[in-house]
């Protein structure tokens, strides 16, 4: 399928051939007949892509704050990795679609194939010939709308939750300040819904397509009265303004006020407060500064109120993604039926889009309608993009991309790697182009888009959506795996069951019945190596700390502190459903480094978390863990959220034959003995071993040798792992 990119670097468009995205659980592929430019939201992100760093710096201050805040967190060079990471990501452009359903996710029950629907969602009604949305960012459409209207949906939704946010009743007079894309649309919801609409704007082009009265071909004024248009326009910048609403409203100013304008200073704001009547509401739907003074708005005790996007249910995700609709009873309007009851105004005739529709581009010719927004060569409102949608494709169509540029063969070594995460893309990835003898084969990830562009980043050989067809091709003996939590128990299953070597990031799983089926699906394959992303073992700091440990001869205690600083409750991370939380997410690296230092299997646990009843921190998120060991060492894992970041995350200290060893963040490490500190080995820079565990495992694939952590491991501190779980719910010492 084809899909329009941008750039983020330089800002150039590109429609290049991609996999068409997987279709997810809780959601549909929708082959797109049509969608819709948003000018106003679209203009910003282009124009900040074709701009210079400085341009860029410039206009996303708030983003160059967070780059400072990482570079004191991560150092410069991460920093920059990451940055860089971002600038060669393609921006998908989009959020406003409509068209047919081509594949049904299996917990979607009320859409089949063949439905027409209208679509929303920045990174998912993109404009591509073929998107997957999610079941709650997919409406109906009536029978008798078209395509081309039904595109207007995600606008529509906007528009329609500004004006409930308003809380208009028929017969008041509402202002619209702002008549793009976004006001033409409201002024004809405020209509439709019984109000008198004042319409002002600083274009007379806008004007006139939102007033009453139309002009003929010749530019005569015509007679005819159209009752969806405003019943009185203005330009905003005559000087008449508050004099002309005051005369319209009889003294009094209007009841409500909703501003769709877009701008980077606060007039839409002030004139608001001029014309709103004493006690009124004004409602923010557009992008506008929040700076206004005390005073009129204090004297006239104006009620100021956002609107958020398309409604309730925007920026949830158990509503979104995973398709958890709000009752009727309590909530009546969500995004989802806000795009329903929108597409049924038109259906019904109370509102006309086709007559705000001004120009159609061909997908092909797609940049030229930026350029024609970004120059103004020429007045517009409405952008359309056409897919010339004739039939609907295949979902069992070829979807294996081949680079045209790879210069790669088939090697000793043939890699598969799902999933394209950050991590992925700063530390795996670069850790695999850097090795000899390896050939990347195929990457797949869900969206088609980050699989191309990371083939063409990283030289695959392929690329597409569906891990099957890593599973399924004979050349590829390596898979790596760094998707989602949730996915990595089938993918693991799957690949062994294919008879190929398998690199999973942590965790291995989440539940202890996939444990046991990874188990199995491994002692029945044929000397297949199993490799879990526990990089801590191969930095070189624990090297050097791992040697010296081998020659004690008494138990030893060890401490590891981590500081790991709080994350949303609503990151997918803590969602148990998808990331596990933070214990089964991360607390196993922890656990798997103190079973590498121990050199011993864990007979005991006993674990505790903060409670800290609160919404926003999930008590797992800082717990305390000890550990016992067979030999009779000891470990004490502190995993806390709730420290000051400027202290480093992770600190290091084992005791032991009247020795002691300390690493801060793995940036440097020292011994003490005889009263005698010593620097240890392999400190000067934080190193992680990331480079060196994808370096240790591609060097036991070539030589045959034991896999760098043997599977008895790998499966006892996944063990050991859900043990801590259980400690924290029973409040009980696990035996193992």
């Amino acid at each position: 399928m084809k899909q329009l990119l941008q750039n983020s670097k330089s800002g150039e468009f590109s429609i290049p051939d991609i996999p068409i995205p997987q279709c997810q659980p809780n959601g549909v592929l929708v082959q797109t007949a049509f969608s819709l430019i948003s000018a106003g939201t679209e203009k910003s992100s282009v124009s900040t892509a074709k701009a210079s760093m400085v341009g860029k710096a410039k206009s996303r201050p708030d983003l160059v704050a967070k780059v400072i805040d990482q570079i004191k967190k991560q150092g410069i060079v991460e920093t920059y990795k990451l940055v860089k990471d971002r600038l060669d990501a393609p921006m998908q452009l989009g959020y406003s679609s409509a068209g047919i359903v081509i594949d049904v996710g299996d917990n979607v029950s009320d859409l089949v194939v063949g439905d027409r629907v209208a679509c929303a969602g920045g990174g998912y009604a993109s404009h591509a010939e073929v998107n997957y949305i999610p079941r709650n960012l997919v409406a109906k459409i009536p029978e008798n709308l078209s395509f081309e209207n039904a595109a207007y949906g995600t606008l529509g939704a906007i528009a329609m939750q500004g004006i409930r946010q308003a809380g208009v009743t028929v017969g008041e007079t509402v202002a619209v300040i702002g008549l793009g894309l976004l006001g033409q649309i409201s002024v004809q919801i405020l209509k439709a819904a019984g109000c008198r609409v004042i319409g002002l704007d600083i274009s007379e082009y806008a004007l006139k397509i939102a007033g009453k009265k139309t002009t003929d071909s010749n530019n005569n004024e015509s007679s005819t009265i159209n009752a969806n248009k405003a019943d009185l326009v203005v330009n905003s910048t005559s000087g008449d303004v508050a004099a002309q609403v005051a005369k319209f409203t009889n003294g009094f100013g209007v009841d409500k006020v909703v501003v769709t304008a877009a701008t980077k200073d606060n007039a839409p704001l002030l004139q608001a407060g001029s014309i709103i009547r004493d006690r009124g509401t004004i409602v923010v739907v557009g992008a506008v500064p929040v700076n206004i003074p005390r005073s009129p708005f204090y004297e006239k005790e104006v009620e100021l109120k956002f609107s958020r996007s398309y409604g309730p249910g925007r920026y949830d995700a158990n509503y979104e993604e995973k398709g958890r609709d709000y009752p009727i009873g309590y909530v009546r309007w969500t995004e989802n039926r806000n795009i329903e009851s929108f597409l049924q105004l038109i259906a019904d005739g109370k509102i006309d889009v086709s007559g705000i529709t001004t120009h159609a581009f061909p997908l092909e010719k797609a940049p030229e309608a930026y350029k024609m927004i970004l120059e103004r060569s020429e007045p517009f409102l409405g952008i359309l993009l056409d897919y010339k949608l004739e039939k609907a494709v295949s979902k069992t169509q070829e979807n294996l991309f081949v680079n045209s540029k790879s210069q790669t063969e088939e090697s000793q070594i043939n890699i598969g790697f799902v999933g394209l995460g950050k991590f992925a893309q700063s530390f795996l990835l670069p850790g695999l182009k850097s090795s000899s003898g390896v050939n990347l084969q195929t990457v797949i990830n869900a969206t088609g888009v980050s699989a191309n562009a990371a083939m063409e980043r990283n030289n695959f050989s392929s690329c597409g959506s569906d891990a099957e067809q890593i599973f399924s091709n004979g050349k590829i003996d390596t898979v790596f795996i760094a998707s989602r939590h949730d996915s990595h128990a089938q993918l693991v299953i799957k690949s062994l069951q294919a008879n190929k070597h398998t690199f999973v990031e942590k965790p291995l799983c989440l539940k202890q019945d996939e444990l046991r089926s990874i188990r199995e699906a491994y002692e029945q394959g044929e000397k297949l190596k199993l490799m879990v992303g526990y990089n801590r073992r191969f930095a070189p700091l624990s090297i050097a700390l791992k040697k010296a440990l081998s020659s004690h001869s008494r138990p030893m205690s060890i401490f590891y502190r981590v500081n790991t600083g709080m994350i949303p409750a609503d990151h997918w991370t803590n969602d148990p459903e998808i990331g596990g939380g933070r214990i089964l997410g991360e607390v196993c690296h922890f656990i798997d480094y103190s079973i590498f230092l121990a050199a011993s299997k864990v007979v005991r646990v006993q674990a505790n978390a903060i409670n800290y009843n609160q919404k926003d921190i999930p008590n797992q998120n800082s717990v305390a863990i000890n550990l016992a060991f067979e030999n009779g060492a000891i470990a004490t894992i502190h995993y806390l959220c709730d420290g000051d970041r400027s202290v480093p995350k992770e600190w290091i200290e084992v005791m032991g034959d009247n020795k002691t060893y300390q690493i801060n963040d793995f940036r440097n490490g020292f011994s003490y003995s005889g009263g005698t500190k010593t620097k240890m080995t392999g400190g000067g820079r934080q190193d992680k071993g990331h480079a060196n565990e994808i370096a240790a495992f591609i060097e036991s694939l070539k030589s045959g040798t034991e896999a760098p952590i043997s599977s008895q491991d790998i499966f006892h501190g996944m063990d050991v792992t859900f043990a801590v779980l259980q400690s924290i719910r029973n409040g009980q010492v696990i035996n193992l």
